[in-house]
C-alpha cells in the first residue's frame, strides 16, 4: 500500500533534520525570506508579513462597491487566506504515539507530485484520527506571491486561491519516520491560523498587566474597549453603529458603501495594525525581561526555557509596520501598511529623507522608525532589554507622524468640499470617511494631553459629519504636537498636488502654540485668518521661536550636552549614535 510512495518519504525523513539545522544556520540574520524594507529580521515571520496581501484582496473586494463584495470582503478579513494556512488531515489510521507542536509531516503536493515538509499544529495525543499540518513560506524569487504554495480559505470565493504546493487530496504522509494514509479535501480543510481580524482582536490577550503600559492606557481610557479598532472594521463592514463603552462611536448605518469601504480598509491598515506593532514591542520587551533557563526540570513548573520569543516579538512587529509587499529595501511603493503610508504622506507634506525638506524618496519618520528597530534588535539580543524599551517610545510616537498628517489632508478636502462644489459627493464621503478613521487612531492620544481639544475633534470628524474647519482641526493638533512627542517639523504642511506650494491655509507651524491662544482661536472657527491675525500671532509667539529652534536641533542632532537645560525635550527616550550601533543603511 505504502510502497513508492512510503519509500520516499522514508528517505526524505532520513535528511530533514541535516538540511534543517543547515537552513537554520545560514539564513539566521537574512533569512531564506529577504529583508524587510532594510529589516534583517533573525526569525522567520514572513508568515505574518505576508497579511499585506490579505489586506490586498480585502480593499479589492470593497472597491467592487457592491453588498455581496462586501461579504466577500468580511470573509478575508475574518477567516484570511494568505497568512499562517494549515490542512486539516483525517488519517486512515490512529496516530501510534503523541505529536507535539512543530513536529515535520512529510508528504507530496499535487503539483507533479514534489515533497512538502509541514509542521504539526498543536498537540495531538496517541489514537487520534486527524492532525492540523501547518504549510510552509518559502520565498521564490519567480513566485513572491506564493502561487505556488497552498493559500486558499477565504481566497476560493474569490478565485484566487493556490493549491500546487498543498497536499494531495489522498497519499501518505510521514509524522517523526512513521507513516499514515490519509484524506484532505483541499478546498474546504485549508484554513488559516493569522487574518486580518486576529490584529485586532483581543488586543491586550498576550500582555502581562497591560494596563501598566502607558501607551495601552490612552486607549483603553479612551474607548473602554481594548478591541476598539476589530470593533471599528467590523461595523464598516456590516453598515452598523459601533457603540463603545466609553468614548468614539461610530454609525455606519447610514454611511455609504464608499464611506465604508475606506473606514474598513484604513481601519484594518491603521488602527489594527498599528496597535499590533505596539503590542509586539511591548510583548517583545516582556519576554526580554523574563528570567530564563538553558535547561527545566518536569519537576520545576515555574522554569522558563530560553528561548527566541523576544526576538521574533520585535521581528513581528516590524513585520507588520512594514509588511511583505514593500520589498527588501522598502521602494516598491506596493505596501499595504503605515510604512507606505508615511512615504506617500511625506510626499504631499514635503518631510521624505534625511534633511526631512524632500518631496520624493523615505519619509524621514519611516528613516528613523527603521533605525529605532534595527538598534533595538540588538539591544533585545543583547538581553539590554531596558535601553530598547526607549526605542519602543520613539517608534511609538514617530508612528504618529502619517495618522496626523493623513488627518490634516483629509480635513483639508473636507473643508474645500462646501467651498467648492466641483467635488462631488462620492469623492468627499471617502475623505470624509478617512478624516474619521484617522481621527479614531488619533484621538485617545490627544484625550490624553487634553479632553477637551479631543473631545472638539471628534465633534468635528466623526463618520457623518457634515462640515469640518480645517483651520480649527489644524490648531487643535498643532496645541498637541509637544504632548505627542511630535515638532512642527516633523508633520510639514500640507501642498497643492503636483507643487511646491502649500494649500491656503497648510503651511507648516513654526512654534507650538500655548493652550491660551488655542481656547481664544476655537471661539472663532468660523473665521478665516487675516494678514493682520497672522502677523499679531507671530509677535505674540516670536518669543518662543529661538527655544523651538534649540528643540528641533536637539530633536535632528542628538547633541544634547550642547543644548540648553531649559530646553524641553519632544523625545524622552535615550538618544542612541545609530552611527555606531547600526551600518545605517535604509534605503
Amino acid at each position: 500500500m505504502f510502497t513508492l510512495e512510503a519509500a520516499l518519504l522514508a528517505v526524505a525523513a532520513l535528511s530533514v533534520s541535516a538540511d534543517r539545522i543547515l537552513l537554520e544556520n545560514s539564513s539566521r540574520r537574512t533569512g531564506p525570506f529577504g529583508d524587510l524594507a532594510g529589516y534583517e529580521p533573525s526569525t522567520r515571520v514572513t508568515d505574518l508579513a505576508i497579511l499585506d496581501l490579505d489586506q490586498r484582496s480585502l480593499e479589492a473586494q470593497l472597491s467592487v462597491g457592491t453588498d455581496e463584495s462586501f461579504k466577500k470582503a468580511e470573509n478575508i478579513y475574518l477567516n484570511g487566506g494568505h497568512a499562517g494556512a494549515y490542512a486539516v488531515l483525517k488519517l486512515g489510521q490512529p496516530l501510534s504515539e503523541s505529536v507535539s507542536e512543530g513536529s515535520p509531516v512529510l508528504g507530496l503536493t499535487t503539483s507533479d507530485g514534489d515533497m512538502v515538509e509541514g509542521r504539526v499544529s498543536g498537540f495531538f495525543f496517541a489514537k487520534e484520527r486527524s492532525v492540523r499540518v501547518s504549510y510552509p513560506v518559502l520565498r521564490d524569487p519567480d513566485d513572491l506571491e506564493g502561487r505556488r504554495g497552498c493559500r486558499v480559505g477565504a481566497l476560493k470565493d474569490i478565485g484566487e486561491e493556490a493549491t500546487e504546493g498543498c497536499y494531495k487530496p489522498t497519499g501518505t504522509i510521514s509524522i517523526r519516520g512513521k507513516q499514515y494514509s490519509y484524506t484532505y479535501d483541499i478546498l474546504t480543510d485549508t484554513r488559516n491560523h493569522i487574518s486580518l481580524s486576529s490584529l485586532g482582536d483581543n488586543t491586550m490577550k498576550e500582555m502581562d498587566r497591560p494596563m501598566d503600559i502607558e501607551e495601552f492606557v490612552h486607549y483603553y481610557t479612551y474607548y473602554l474597549e481594548a478591541n476598539f479598532g476589530h470593533d471599528w472594521v467590523l461595523g464598516a463592514l456590516t453598515g452598523t453603529k459601533v457603540d463603545y463603552p466609553g468614548r468614539g462611536d461610530a454609525d455606519f448605518s447610514h454611511a455609504s458603501l464608499k464611506s465604508r469601504a475606506e473606514a474598513v480598509i484604513m481601519g484594518s491598515a491603521y488602527i489594527n495594525a498599528y496597535m499590533f506593532v505596539l503590542r509586539m514591542m511591548q510583548l517583545s520587551l516582556a519576554k526580554c525581561k523574563l528570567p530564563c533557563s538553558d535547561e527545566c526540570t518536569p519537576d520545576d513548573t515555574d522554569c522558563v526555557l530560553c528561548d527566541n520569543g523576544a526576538e521574533r516579538a520585535w521581528d513581528e512587529a516590524v513585520a507588520l509596520y512594514t509588511g511583505s509587499l514593500e520589498g527588501e529595501r522598502g521602494e516598491s511603493g506596493n505596501g499595504q501598511f503605515i510604512f507606505n503610508l508615511a512615504n506617500e504622506l511625506c510626499v504631499k507634506f514635503g518631510t521624505c529623507n534625511v534633511d526631512n525638506n524632500e518631496l520624493e524618496g523615505m519619509s524621514k519618520a519611516n528613516i528613523l522608525v527603521m533605525e529605532h528597530f534595527v538598534t533595538g534588535q540588538m539591544l533585545i539580543e543583547a538581553g539590554s532589554c531596558d535601553r530598547a524599551e526607549g526605542h519602543t517610545h520613539q517608534i511609538w510616537k514617530l508612528m504618529a507622524v502619517p495618522l496626523v498628517q493623513g488627518l490634516l489632508r483629509s480635513a483639508h478636502i473636507m473643508d474645500k468640499k462646501t467651498q467648492d462644489s466641483s467635488i462631488h459627493q462620492a469623492e468627499a464621503d471617502i475623505y470624509s470617511a478617512q478624516g474619521a478613521t484617522f481621527a479614531a487612531a488619533v484621538l485617545p492620544r490627544i484625550h490624553a494631553c487634553n479632553s477637551d481639544d479631543a473631545e472638539l475633534l471628534y465633534g468635528s470628524m466623526r463618520i457623518g459629519t457634515m462640515y469640518t474647519d480645517f483651520l480649527t482641526i489644524k490648531s487643535i493638533l498643532e496645541t498637541n504636537y509637544e504632548c505627542l512627542g511630535l515638532s512642527c517639523a516633523d508633520i510639514g504642511g500640507l501642498l497643492e498636488d503636483g507643487t511646491q506650494v502649500y494649500a491656503e491655509g497648510a503651511s507648516p507651524c513654526t512654534v507650538l502654540p500655548s493652550h491660551d491662544l488655542q481656547n481664544s482661536y476655537k471661539e472663532n472657527t468660523t473665521q478665516r485668518s487675516s494678514p493682520l491675525a497672522a502677523l499679531l500671532w507671530s509677535i505674540l509667539t516670536v518669543t518662543t521661536v529661538l527655544i523651538c529652534g534649540c528643540c528641533i536641533i536637539e530633536r535632528y542632532t542628538g547633541r544634547k550636552e550642547e543644548i540648553s537645560d531649559a530646553c524641553p525635550h519632544y523625545f524622552d527616550g535615550e538618544v542612541v549614535d545609530f552611527k555606531e550601533e547600526s551600518d545605517g543603511e535604509f534605503l
